[in-house]
Order: structure tokens, then C-alpha cells, then sequence
């Protein structure tokens, strides 16, 4: 065989393979995606307030393709309680739009489903360590037929999943109408803990994530306004899984002048098999009430009082 011929033939055999790498996809060249830079406190990450929604006008077809597969979307949410395998996804869709042209931030407790209407509030329940978190699905995917939900890289934090990738869970819908004393994640207060910058790739129109919203742990998590939840409002100053350090919390509360002393109390509530106790100041009247006390806190030195519902 000549040179000539030789040379042809790898051209050829070049070509090809650069064909058959095209027509494969661009899931095996896509970067891959990943968690930020710093790590979050799964005990002080707030959950998704459930509260009544229209339907999106984006996002809710009565059918959709992806990868050569049809989606029926579910007209009503109600009764829903499936079992499966959770994935989340992170910073490679930070800073793009989810299905219902919501903002994604993956610091906030949302999530994609390929059936659950847009919006719907789910708990999630990690099978593997008795973990729960409250999320808002606003968002289409995953389109794996092994998995059931894709959470928000927070929310995989709080479950306790986001180093291993998937876990099993139970999804079970929640009535927003029904009361909450879930915590309230204020969105437009929140920045990454971490420095590494977040490039925002393109995906499927159907699976795009979002979120230009920052979050900041190191401020007290501030409400839109007090219209936006009708359930009581405190301030929460720590959680402690010793009742004894949440007992030395409230004793050093009570030292401040303006604290009302009958405010001061401690929750309990289970995170998986172990009880956390929360130290709550409320009721109270409104958020500039709320304000009032988380500056107060501030300014003698409490760390990172969150403003919460309950």
C-alpha cells in the first residue's frame, strides 16, 4: 500500500470517528457538575415554606420528549408518595432558568421532577438516615429512568447525600394550604459560601437550571415582607444537638435587657434518629419586629440569627 493511500485511509478513519463522537451525544463531552467551594451546615439550612400557587404558565405541558421518551405531566399532585433514587445538581446549572423560567439557585431548597406539576411542595425523606427536607419542585428532570427526583445541591446538603451523588427517598406531596412550621428561606439574602466561579452552560430546554440570586449565611436571612407567610414569626439564635448547650443559649439570651424573657424558648424536633434543639425568641408581631431583635443579637455577638416561621 503506498503512502499516499496509507495517509488517506487514516484520514478517513479520522473523520469517522469524529462523526460517530458527534452523532453519540454531547452527554461524554459535557463538563461535569459539581458541588461549590465550602462547605454548608445541613442543620441551619431552612426548608421551602409550602404556601398555594397557580399552576406555571411555563413548564406544565400535558406531555413532553426528552431523549426519545414521553413525560406525562400529572394534573394533580394529590396522593403522591413514590419511592426512588434522588440525584442533585449544582453549579454547573447555577445561573440559569429552570422549566418554569424561575430562577435557579442551587443554595435554595427546590427541585426538578420529569411528572409533579410546576409548582408542587414535596418532603423528602432520605430511606438511608431518616433525614426530611421541604422542597418546591419548579423544574423538569431527571431524565434517567433509575431516578425519581433531582434535588438542589442545598438540599442534597440537608439530606445528607451530596458527597455520594444519589440516595434512596421517599417523595411525598405536601398541602400548601396546610399549616407549616417549616423554616423560611428568604432567596434574595442568600451568596455562596464558596469563591469558585459558576459558569452557566446551555442544556435542553427542557432541564435548564437557574439562579442569579446570591446567599449568604454570614447575614441574618431577612423576609420579602410579613405578608408573605401568615404563621407566627421568630427569631431563631441556634441549634444544638445537646439540650444542655441549648439551655446555655437561652440563660445568655435573657442576660440582654430588651429580650422579653417569656419569648425565649427551645424546640425540639427530630433530625433522623437523633433530636436537634432549636432556640426560638417569638412570637412576634412582624418582620420589622423580627429585625429589631436579629440586630440586637448581632450587635452583642450571636451568630447568624435566622428569621424563621413556625
Amino acid at each position: 500500500m503506498s503512502l499516499s493511500n496509507r495517509f488517506n485511509q487514516q484520514l478517513l478513519f479520522g473523520a469517522l470517528l469524529f462523526l460517530v463522537l458527534g452523532l453519540s451525544g454531547c452527554s461524554c463531552l459535557r463538563s461535569a457538575d459539581n458541588a461549590p467551594n465550602g462547605k454548608l451546615d445541613p442543620n441551619n439550612i431552612p426548608d421551602a415554606v409550602p404556601r398555594t400557587e397557580p399552576l406555571s404558565k411555563y413548564g406544565n405541558p400535558k406531555s413532553y420528549v426528552v431523549h426519545g421518551k414521553r413525560y406525562y405531566v400529572l394534573q394533580n399532585a394529590k396522593g403522591y408518595d413514590k419511592t426512588g433514587l434522588a440525584s442533585w445538581y449544582g453549579t454547573k446549572f447555577h445561573g440559569q432558568h429552570t422549566s418554569s423560567r424561575e430562577s435557579y439557585n442551587m443554595y435554595s431548597m427546590t427541585a426538578a421532577s420529569p411528572v409533579l406539576p410546576i409548582p408542587t411542595y414535596v418532603k423528602v425523606t432520605n430511606l438511608r438516615n431518616g433525614r426530611t427536607a421541604i422542597v418546591k419542585v419548579n423544574d423538569r428532570g431527571p431524565f434517567r429512568s433509575d431516578r425519581l427526583i433531582d434535588l438542589s445541591y442545598a438540599a442534597a446538603v440537608k439530606l445528607g447525600y451530596a458527597n455520594k451523588g444519589t440516595t434512596q427517598v421517599r417523595v411525598t406531596v405536601i398541602d400548601a394550604t396546610a399549616p407549616s412550621s417549616s423554616l423560611i428561606f428568604a432567596q434574595n439574602s442568600v451568596t455562596p459560601p464558596a469563591s469558585r466561579p459558576l459558569s452557566a452552560t446551555k442544556e435542553t430546554n427542557v432541564a435548564l437550571a437557574t439562579g442569579t440570586q446570591k446567599v449568604d449565611y454570614k447575614k441574618p436571612i431577612k423576609l420579602a415582607s410579613a405578608e408573605n407567610t401568615s404563621s407566627p414569626l421568630y427569631v431563631q439564635v441556634g441549634s444544638y444537638k445537646s439540650l444542655v448547650s441549648a439551655k446555655n443559649m437561652t440563660k445568655k439570651i435573657k442576660q440582654l435587657s430588651k429580650i422579653n424573657h417569656t419569648q425565649v424558648a427551645i424546640k425540639e424536633t427530630n433530625q433522623g434518629d437523633s433530636p436537634v434543639y432549636r432556640v426560638h425568641i417569638g412570637p412576634l408581631k412582624n418582620n420589622d419586629q423580627s429585625q429589631q431583635i436579629v440586630q440586637l443579637l448581632t450587635k452583642n455577638g450571636f451568630q447568624k440569627p435566622l428569621v424563621v416561621a413556625g
